[in-house]
């Protein structure tokens, strides 16, 4: 996985070819560990391009968890994850979207409403409908997943700031440039307040409000923010 994400896809699949031989060898199809393999090895095939490839794989691994498990297991879950992000990346974002809704849905049930896995699925689906241009579906999910995140004690900041970008870049988008703004600022007194002023996110934050306040024709203001996140 670690050579995928560095985009070493040469080294990555002779492991992955191996590990998922010696886990089917060890467990049964439906294992977790198996599980995994598969879709790690489905992520690789799409990164190649090998679209069709990934599609197989994913298509008979699920078949096996919805069969052996069903539909509300972590497992077949993560597997119909996995075949969304197919979905995307040859552009049916239609079907993308369809299977990210499921997998919500679920999650839903087994999880809650509130759990860190419910909340990133959310986000994925948010980010679905924004693509499919279902401005008011994405900004309700994108609003929930910045509500959970912020009812948690300790949230998980990368989900956050997803959720305030996603919202923020879609109110831009549909020239709703004054939310745009109070999204943005909402997100940047949150990161101020609970991490030190240096950090990536709070930068971050700041420098995308410029950018709003750019496009909104407030130049002068816009300037000053992003020359402080220079400096």
């Amino acid at each position: 996985v670690m050579y995928i994400d560095l985009d070493q896809q040469e080294k990555a699949e002779p492991i992955l070819q191996d590990v998922l031989s010696a886990r089917q060898q060890r467990f049964a199809e439906h294992h977790p560990l198996v599980v995994r393999s598969v879709v790690n090895l489905a992520r690789l095939r799409m990164l190649q391009g090998r679209h069709e490839d990934a599609g197989r794989l994913l298509s008979e691994c699920r078949r096996v968890t919805t069969d052996v498990l069903g539909l509300d297991n972590l497992s077949t879950l993560e597997v119909m994850d996995a075949q969304a992000l197919l979905h995307r990346y040859v552009g049916a974002i239609a079907e993308a979207t369809k299977v990210g809704s499921e997998v919500v849905a679920a999650r839903r049930r087994i999880l809650g409403d509130r759990s860190p896995e419910t909340l990133k699925s959310i986000l994925k689906l948010a980010k679905l409908r924004h693509a499919a241009r279902d401005g008011r579906g994405a900004a309700l999910l994108y609003e929930e997943v910045i509500a959970g995140q912020r009812a948690v004690g300790r949230p998980e900041e990368r989900v956050l700031l997803e959720g305030y970008q996603g919202l923020a870049v879609l109110c831009h988008d549909e020239g709703l440039f004054k939310r745009a703004r109070r999204v943005c600022e909402e997100a940047l007194e949150y990161f101020e307040e609970v991490l030190p002023a240096e950090h990536s996110n709070a930068l971050m934050m700041r420098g995308f409000l410029g950018f709003i306040l750019f496009d909104a024709g407030e130049h002068e203001e816009a300037e000053e923010l992003l020359n402080g996140v220079v400096e």
